[in-house]
């Protein structure tokens, strides 16, 4: 029965972002803010990324404009230790900008469903690039981020950081 219920909901939330990205366009995607920070590890690269992701959603009815902030947190720290304990994060804040074609029909609930979806997979690779550039600039090996699991925005991705050929 949960099985059911999920395929549904799963189905019903396909449908509510349907109908938005039908009727979108992208207008421009900006880096709003961003942090970043390392610490100092006598040790090898710690093992463990794990990003976390939160959106939210503005829709303007006047100027027919949506425009979704995806938040990204990322930490690369040693496997078991705390969230404090990180040798590297990495936060920016990005707005992708859509217009919109009619809002007829769609609702808050709509949006917020795009956002969680389109609206962080549209600016993934933006922040795939700005991760893998920011560490190159704090002299570390670059990191490529993993590819984006489609799922809810309050996200919480992990994965192992591959190892460094021996030299």
């Amino acid at each position: 029965m949960s099985n059911e219920t999920s395929d549904s909901d799963l189905r019903q939330q396909s449908e509510m972002v349907r109908a938005v990205s039908d009727r979108v366009q992208i207008l421009e995607i900006r880096l709003l803010e961003s942090r970043s920070e390392q610490k100092h590890f006598d040790s090898e690269l710690p093992r463990q990324i794990i990003t976390n992701i939160d959106v939210d959603t503005h829709f303007d009815p006047e100027r027919l404009r949506l425009s979704v902030y995806p938040y990204f947190h990322l930490l690369v720290k040693e496997k078991n230790s705390t969230p404090d304990d990180f040798f590297l994060r990495i936060e920016a804040r990005f707005v992708v900008t859509y217009t919109v074609r009619s809002e007829e029909g769609l609702t808050q609930t709509n949006f917020d469903a795009f956002a969680e979806r389109n609206g962080i997979y549209n600016v993934w690779p933006y922040w795939r690039e700005f991760v893998q550039s920011i560490t190159a600039r704090m002299g570390l090996p670059p990191l490529t981020v993993p590819v984006f699991r489609v799922g809810t925005a309050k996200l919480k991705q992990e994965a192992a950081l591959p190892q460094r050929p021996p030299t």
